[in-house]
């Protein structure tokens, strides 16, 4: 795996760390983090982790990009795109509890 390759990817994965922590503080300050919601960020936590594990291990192994690029590519879509759906859980459920409070 290329250097290139690797800070690359060690990016995307702080970049979406990032993304997820300032979601939950977000909701968390407002007190709109709901249970479920706190546990859907869990598991995504620990779908990170278990990313971050796998390419640091594919460094470590010296494997070759094009070995592990579609495992990765599939495992950090579906992760985003959980990432996603969650987040507009919470600002769906955030706008209806605002609409509501407005009544």
């Amino acid at each position: 795996m290329t250097q290139a390759k690797v800070i690359e990817l060690e990016r995307d994965l702080e970049e979406f760390s990032r993304r997820l922590e300032a979601k939950i503080h977000e909701f968390e300050t407002t007190g709109q983090l709901s249970s479920a919601h706190e546990r859907l960020a869990d598991e995504m936590r620990v779908r990170q982790a278990m990313l971050r594990a796998k390419v640091n291990e594919a460094i470590r192994n010296g494997t070759a990009w094009d070995v592990i690029r579609t495992e990765f590519m599939r495992d950090y879509q579906s992760l985003f795109d959980s990432f996603a759906h969650w987040e507009e859980r919470l600002d769906a459920d955030s706008a209806m509890r605002d609409k509501e409070g407005g009544l």
